[in-house]
């Protein structure tokens, strides 16, 4: 009873079982009452219709002799009772033929329908119809009948009872029966739908329940079939997108510890080596053995020290010293130290500042940290007789932001590639070594120092033509414009 599937079957059966009743017990009252006015204004025209024959019979006649004969005729049922008096009061006809001579008064009837010749009241007529509603002794008139059905005070009472006979009562059961029914059959239909509707609500849900489980015991393969288009099947696409997240993550991991282990056993076993060589005689203690020590040495370093500010900005721990700073300083003394790298590798590193460079709010040193990385990038990945160019330039998109574009002409970065680049351990070619290839960390570390000072980065690229980092950082007030 605490699924989701019994709470939405019971306040859809809720809200249809009131629906359908309210609407059956509508429907039933509309049709008994429409039903019981509409035999209601027939009994009035009966009544009328059979006073003015009355009147013209005595128009013709000139008296009520013989009218004993003609009242039988006259009424619309064998179960109808006419009664004529005359002005008087006393009973000059009755069909039921035992009231004649007697009061009116004295038979306790009431709500005569009177008879008029001219200005000239001539009688009365009373109809008293028999009433299934009332059964024997009911009303003020004699057992078994109605109350008398005329223009009087009365007569309204008499008309919502008493003149709905049994054919015409029936036909009403019939109608209420119809209604009952239909709302019945109706019922059972929603019903079924909403068992369906409530199956198809929560079909999606189970399965969601059952990839939350395969996640949880480990499976981040595991995807969960949809192919809805509402709001549950963005669940399950977002469901998904988070499996594959995971999975990623967990590839990313297991390969930072194969890199981690593999970085760091390469120098390791490189120290251990020579140090052992050395020691043993076999190399000799020279500057140049010191020296392969010291780079490798220099090598684990680096890369805890990248490990370490990665660490540090993703877990928002990167102490920024921000001050005011000219943009274009700070690429220049980034792009300065690699000229060197760029010439052994035979590049053109190429730098184009604009006259008054913007002023940015920024740690010089992790800013400057950041546009290296990319920098060094597109030099390990430029070859030979290539070009790397680095440039300040304002940003065509937004006015109070200015760009750092670091482009190269080297071997590009494949499409499939290119959303995971800023990802920390990612290298689109596996098989390079940290001396070609880097760990994997620089662009992640460039991109949590660019966020951290309120900017964006991003990288376009082409297979063969080379690619483009862009970083974009806000400007202070009243900078200088970039030209």
């Amino acid at each position: 009873m605490h699924s989701v599937a019994w709470r939405l079957l019971l306040s859809f059966l809720t809200v249809i079982m009131l629906g359908v009743g309210v609407v059956a017990y509508v429907a039933n009252q509309a049709a008994t009452s429409g039903f019981q006015a509409y035999v209601a204004s027939g009994g009035r025209m009966y009544v009328a219709r059979t006073a003015q024959s009355l009147a013209d019979y005595y128009a013709r006649v000139g008296s009520w002799n013989g009218v004993d004969l003609v009242l039988p005729a006259l009424a619309r049922q064998a179960d109808d009772r006419l009664v004529l008096a005359d002005p008087s009061g006393s009973v000059i006809a009755d069909t039921g033929g035992d009231w004649v001579g007697r009061s009116v008064a004295e038979l306790n009837l009431d709500a005569p329908t009177p008879i008029y010749l001219g200005q000239q009241q001539v009688g009365e007529l009373y109809v008293l119809l028999a009433s299934p509603a009332r059964g024997p002794g009911a009303g003020n008139g004699p057992a078994g009948m109605g109350r008398g059905m005329g223009a009087g005070r009365r007569a309204g009472d008499t008309l919502a009872t008493a003149v709905v006979q049994p054919p015409e009562q029936s036909f009403l059961d019939s109608i209420n029966r119809a209604v009952w029914l239909g709302a019945l059959g109706a019922s059972v239909l929603a019903v079924a739908l909403s068992l369906l509707l409530t199956r198809q609500l929560t079909r999606p849900l189970r399965a969601l329940a059952v990839g939350a489980r395969r996640l949880a015991a480990g499976d981040l393969t595991y995807r969960v079939p949809t192919t809805a288009k509402d709001e549950i099947g963005e669940v399950a696409e977002a469901f998904n997108a988070m499996a594959t997240n995971l999975e990623r993550g967990e590839q990313l991991r297991r390969n930072l510890l194969a890199d981690v282990a593999h970085e760091l056993n390469t120098p390791l076993t490189v120290i251990e080596g020579t140090a052992d060589g050395m020691l043993d005689g076999v190399l000799p203690i020279s500057a140049e053995q010191l020296e392969i020590i010291r780079e490798e040495a220099g090598l684990l370093s680096r890369l805890v020290a990248d490990l370490r500010d990665l660490s540090l900005a993703e877990a928002g721990q990167l102490k920024l010293d921000r001050q005011p700073q000219d943009l274009g300083d700070v690429v220049a003394q980034a792009v300065r130290g690699f000229e060197p790298l760029a010439d052994q590798r035979g590049l053109r590193l190429e730098i184009s500042l604009p006259a008054e460079a913007p002023l940015v709010e920024a740690d010089a040193v992790r800013l400057a940290q950041a546009v290296g990385n990319l920098v060094s990038n597109a030099v390990r990945h430029t070859p030979s007789g290539g070009r790397v160019s680095v440039r300040v330039q304002p940003d065509p998109t937004r006015a109070d932001q200015a760009l750092i574009v670091v482009s190269d002409t080297g071997e590009g970065i494949a499409s499939d590639d290119l959303p995971y680049v800023f990802d920390r351990f990612y290298r689109a070619d596996k098989s390079r070594s940290r001396r070609s290839g880097g760990s994997g960390l620089g662009l992640a570390i460039a991109k949590q120092i660019v966020e951290a000072h309120g900017g964006r980065i991003w990288a376009e690229s082409r297979v063969g033509q080379g690619s483009t980092f862009y970083i974009a950082l806000p400007v202070l007030r009243g900078a200088l414009p970039v030209e």
